[in-house]
């Protein structure tokens, strides 16, 4: 990510392409319904980058899918969402098809799942190119093969012929780019397009996602659970737990101060260039938990910082900047917060009966060492 970029410099000032309020998603289950998405409140401007961020069951996914209009049949939703004025909760399938792929399109987390795995890669995208109007039969191949080069996939001709089994992963994420980008949209949402890849598979993914974004001036957001991800390529981040955002701040402020404990704790837990042969790496406690019939903070059980407060109340997004919003009510970075830190670790348990002492692992505060392990996982 590029801060000098003129898409990116404008994108602060522009009117918003997307706009999320209050998404809800709750899905039937038999112990209840299941929250999904809780609450989601989200802007997007032309040319700029939101990077989300949380674990596995977050919600991330399912918040990308809600706003693509990919729900399942029984989901219950709510709140609005906005593309460019547009409302698209309120449409059918049938009108969002004209939104699919030439405006909105997504890059999927398995391209081997997402690919048809009976059909050519050069089929895929010839039918996504005519089925949009981009091109006709006799024009479809040439650029489908214009693409294939755009997202640089050696012997494109070759490939324009295999099957999806016959690439490499990367191969496969890469006809994936192709196809989302194939005509042109003006928001990519990129689910997870590192997942299962390699290191310098990831790097290359990732440089390219940035070089179609600049070229094409699309606003994009890219969903992760890896912090190293969205470091060189997000303007801003939201960070999601238990369906909801705990934490949005532009980047470097997210990573140099953060305030939500779970945001601290996901920095803590990154590995740096400079850790000790051996040092053990600090991880958050427990693991994420199905939301069903939430009340008060869905992270207290997780949490060091836990009271009796986080357990009967849910904390609203809030901070005294308006650029940095977090949802806690003892958040790093404050007396209060410290005091009942160290109060919960010399009684040796939380609120929430989270078993703790005084060597237990806890979020970092805001310091150098968040910088050096973020420079660490994306060196």
């Amino acid at each position: 990510m590029s801060s000098s970029s003129p898409v990116r410099t404008e994108a602060a000032e522009a009117e918003p392409l997307l706009e999320v309020v209050d998404l809800t998603v709750q899905i039937p289950t038999a112990k209840g319904l299941l929250r999904a998405v809780g609450g989601v409140s989200l802007s997007l401007s032309p040319g700029e980058t939101l990077g989300i961020v949380g674990e596995s069951g977050s919600g991330k996914s399912m918040l990308a899918r809600t706003i693509m209009g990919l729900i399942p049949p029984t989901a219950e939703v709510g709140g609005e969402v906005r593309y460019a004025g547009a409302d698209l909760r309120s449409m059918s399938h049938r009108d969002l098809r004209n939104y699919w792929g030439k405006e909105i399109s997504m890059v999927f987390q398995d391209p081997m799942t997402s690919l048809n795995p009976v059909v050519r890669i050069g089929r895929n995208l010839t039918e996504t190119l005519r089925t949009h109007g981009v091109a006709d039969r006799r024009t479809a191949k040439g650029r489908a093969l214009e693409l294939l080069a755009e997202v640089r996939i050696p012997a494109p001709a070759t490939r324009f012929n295999a099957y999806p089994h016959e690439l490499s992963g990367g191969m496969r994420q890469r006809v994936g780019i192709a196809l989302a980008v194939a005509c042109r949209p003006q928001l990519l949402i990129a689910d997870e397009p590192t997942t299962a890849l390699d290191v310098t598979v990831q790097k290359q993914v990732l440089t390219l996602l940035d070089k179609l974004q600049s070229e094409h001036h699309m606003a994009m957001v890219i969903i992760t659970h890896d912090l190293g991800v969205v470091t060189g390529s997000a303007d801003r981040v939201a960070v999601m737990y238990g369906g909801r955002i705990v934490e949005t701040a532009p980047t470097a402020t997210l990573f140099a101060e953060p305030r939500h404990p779970y945001t601290s704790g996901l920095i803590a837990s990154m590995p740096s260039i400079d850790n000790k042969p051996h040092e053990p790496i600090p991880v958050i406690p427990g693991s994420p938990r199905p939301v069903i019939d939430p009340v008060g903070c869905t992270f207290a059980s997780r949490c060091v910082r836990a009271q009796a407060t986080c357990l009967t109340q849910t904390p609203e997004l809030t901070g005294p900047d308006p650029a940095h919003q977090f949802a806690c009510w003892f958040p790093m970075g404050t007396e209060e917060g410290d005091r009942v830190e160290a109060e919960n670790r010399a009684a040796g348990v939380t609120a929430a009966g989270l078993r703790l002492d005084a060597t237990s692992p806890s979020p970092a505060s805001p310091t150098q060492d968040n910088e050096r392990a973020v420079t660490g996982a994306v060196s």
